[in-house]
């Protein structure tokens, strides 16, 4: 049924597959981001660089659960630093994360196989992402994938076919040049084991990024969202987790023709108070089927059988 118009909803669990870090590891990430020697001076200062380290002294005395938990809490003044230590830490992630063979989970590349032969055939597609998630994995995987195949159509055209929606903010738009093109030296930044190229990504676009109980200040990204989620035969929910909420009312905005929709859901990893929320976001729906795996294991046993 790789024909069906499908929708697959992505929170921050379906990013660990490639290596970008959940809520847990990126409070450790950043307790552990430090300055180089050279740059000691700067940690005591009264700008951004002093106001992040008294940041990280208080998340390090802390010590929550998740990254998300802390800043939900922590001083008016922390919000901003807080959101660019993530875009660090996630930047870092994305310089290293895999689009090869051998990922252990790998479910954007078992998706994209499923659908391969009409994206080729026709230059369009019948799946469409929206995620609550900052990085740009499933643009960069999509675009790899598809540049190993001759097509008459344009390559350009052709990744763009496969809609990939970010509700909150996300680490740039990925071009299409930069797919073929060899990845340039970089130079060490002011932070230990942090390239000068992740800090000028984390830099640009931390400021647009929301955390998951803000409201998005792109209602844009929300309609069409829901405009792709009212035409959708099937939705598909890969690793929410802290999301729920913002899922709940996602859905809710949805006209009625979503709860016509085949749902499956992912409810690996969460508590059983979460599991009945996220069961409740999908109240009304006539088929619905939530099982406690993983990503990967859902789409190959219960979605596309």
């Amino acid at each position: 049924m790789s024909n069906v118009r499908t929708c697959f909803i992505v929170g921050a669990g379906a990013s660990a597959p490639y290596k970008f870090p959940l809520g847990s590891e990126l409070v450790e990430q950043i307790v552990s981001l430090k300055l180089t020697q050279e740059n000691q001076n700067a940690k005591g200062g009264v700008d951004r660089i002093g106001l992040l380290f008294e940041m990280i002294e208080d998340l390090n005395r802390a010590r929550p659960d998740s990254i998300d938990q802390y800043i939900k809490n922590a001083r008016d003044q922390y919000r901003d630093v807080a959101a660019w230590a993530v875009s660090i830490c996630l930047a870092v992630a994305s310089e290293s994360s895999p689009i090869s063979f051998g990922v252990q989970g790998d479910w954007v590349r078992f998706i994209i196989n499923r659908h391969v032969d009409d994206i080729l055939r026709t230059g369009s597609c019948d799946i469409s992402f929206v995620t609550f998630n900052y990085d740009t994995y499933i643009e960069r995987a999509v675009g790899t994938m598809l540049s190993g195949y001759p097509t008459t159509h344009s390559f350009s055209e052709l990744v763009d076919s496969v809609k990939c929606i970010h509700l909150h903010g996300c680490l740039g738009k990925v071009k299409v040049r930069d797919l073929y093109a060899e990845p340039a030296e970089s130079k060490p930044s002011m932070f230990e084991n942090v390239s000068e190229r992740a800090m000028r990504i984390a830099e640009k676009y931390y400021e647009s990024l929301r955390f998951y109980w803000e409201k998005p200040e792109q209602f844009e990204a929300q309609d069409r969202a829901r405009h792709i989620l009212n035409g959708a035969e099937r939705i598909v929910v890969l690793g929410i987790g802290q999301a729920i909420e913002p899922l709940r009312n996602l859905l809710s905005g949805c006209s009625s023709s979503t709860r016509g929709a085949e749902y499956f859901a992912t409810s690996f990893g969460l508590t059983d108070v979460q599991t009945r929320r996220l069961e409740s976001a999908f109240w009304g729906a006539g088929r619905c089927t939530i099982k406690p795996v993983k990503a990967l294991e859902l789409l190959q046993h219960h979605v596309y059988t």
